[in-house]
């Protein structure tokens, strides 16, 4: 059953083919008949314009300015045969028509010389009108060049000024961080000069020496404002001299973070060092800021502070370790 059924369609397709073969053949002659006819058709036209074949015809062929060039040349032909029927016309019994004939001849010679020079002059004003164009092309490619070079050497002298490649030899970041630097300097200056009774300043010793502008130098009022490295500070003064730039260092932040408030200040040692009079001199700042509504917190195991420090958080040994107790009492001990 399936072998019949394939059978069948198979007939089927083999039918539709054959029904398809028969039309495509008919198409194929009725083109053929019509390509006949064509032919018959194109060698009548030919014959009937004066053409051998068609490769006469495509060579007999005219652009579209040749054959606008041939037209306007009968039209200036029927027009010269109308002056001249004209002229003859008009010439009396007496008048040799080959004088008439020699002058219209020399009119025709300069009205075709007048044409040529307005041709040539027509020529001229386009290539004149061209070369102004690109004049002005150039001056205005000219000016844009001068500008550019205007912008240019401007960046380039922002990028050199920045870039530290002028005589200063300093890098705009550097420049800033010493600027800042220098007010973290004065800071500390007058709160060193407050610790140490007018005797001491800091400021920045002024060098070229990539990394050097960052050294602190002290002026000793008791030397005659000599120079001194702060390495020649002996401990306690050290210890004032860090204490005012931490001082310093808070309140350039305070005045340039955009209102930040530095309210807790920890020092962390140091108090050993100083003497009596300095360790009071140096209490007595800190004592200053907590006024100013700053925590200030110290830690230390130096005894005279207990005596100073009316608020404190104690470590002391106990049987399990380390423990810690608060003590808050009046400024003297009240």
């Amino acid at each position: 059953e399936a072998t019949r059924e394939a059978r069948a369609a198979a007939e089927s397709r083999r039918a539709r083919t054959g029904a398809a073969v028969e039309h495509a053949s008919r198409e194929r002659d009725e083109a053929g008949r019509a390509v006949d006819q064509g032919e018959r058709d194109l060698a009548e036209a030919l014959a009937a314009h004066g053409f051998g074949d068609e490769a006469a015809l495509l060579g007999a062929r005219r652009s579209a300015q040749a054959r606008a060039a041939l037209r306007d040349a009968v039209a200036a032909d029927r027009g010269e045969r109308a002056r001249v029927a004209a002229a003859a016309a008009a010439l009396g019994p007496d008048e040799p028509a080959g004088d008439v004939v020699a002058r219209e001849a020399a009119a025709v010679a300069a009205r075709a010389t007048l044409a040529e020079a307005q041709r040539e002059a027509g020529s001229l004003d386009e290539r004149a009108g061209q070369l102004a164009a690109v004049a002005s092309r150039a001056a205005s490619w000219a000016g844009d060049g001068d500008d550019a070079e205007r912008r240019w050497r401007t960046a380039r002298a922002v990028s050199d000024a920045v870039n530290g490649r002028h005589d200063g030899k300093t890098r705009l970041s550097r420049y800033v961080l010493l600027e800042q630097f220098d007010r973290v300097a004065a800071c500390a200056s007058a709160r060193l000069d407050v610790m140490s009774d007018g005797r001491f300043a800091l400021r920045r010793r002024e060098s070229r020496q990539t990394g050097g502008e960052f050294e602190l130098v002290v002026d000793d009022a008791y030397a005659g404002s000599v120079e001194r490295p702060v390495a020649t500070l002996s401990g306690g003064e050290m210890f004032m001299a860090s204490l005012a730039m931490a001082l310093g260092l808070s309140d350039v932040v305070q005045a340039w973070a955009g209102g930040v408030r530095v309210e807790s200040l920890f020092v962390d040692e140091g108090f050993g060092t100083l003497d009596e009079e300095a360790l009071d001199k140096a209490v007595s700042v800190l004592e200053q800021l907590g006024e100013t509504r700053r925590m200030v917190g110290v830690v230390s195991h130096v005894p005279e502070l207990r005596k100073r420090i009316p608020a404190r958080l104690e470590v002391v040994r106990s049987e399990r370790g380390a423990a810690t107790r608060a003590s808050l009492r009046g400024r003297h001990g009240g």
